[in-house]
């Protein structure tokens, strides 16, 4: 059991790692709210903006990958299937290697 909670907070940190933090400058008395930048990184499967999952490398959907992996998808850990980097609900995977 604790070893799958590890992994769903696991890969609820790596995919829900969109951070934005606030930056202040201060200038004798005054306080001021520097131009904050949003910063979001995405590795393995991860929901895009879209609603569909995607398998992510650096930052990018990997169009190249068709495997099953390991990943959290709507809550539910498991191995899902990846055709050309978008997960493939059916389940039904060719995977050649």
């Amino acid at each position: 059991m604790k070893k799958k909670l590890r992994s769903l907070i696991l890969a609820f940190a790596v995919c829900m790692a969109s951070l934005t933090i606030p930056v202040y400058a201060v200038s004798g008395d005054d306080l001021e709210l520097a131009d904050v930048q949003e910063t979001e990184v995405r590795e393995g499967i991860c929901q895009a903006e879209d609603g569909n999952y995607y398998y992510y490398l650096n930052n990018e959907i990997d169009i190249t990958r068709t495997d099953v992996v390991k990943g959290t998808v709507n809550g539910v850990s498991g191995w899902w299937c990846v055709q050309n980097g978008k997960l493939n609900y059916a389940g039904l995977c060719s995977v050649r290697g």
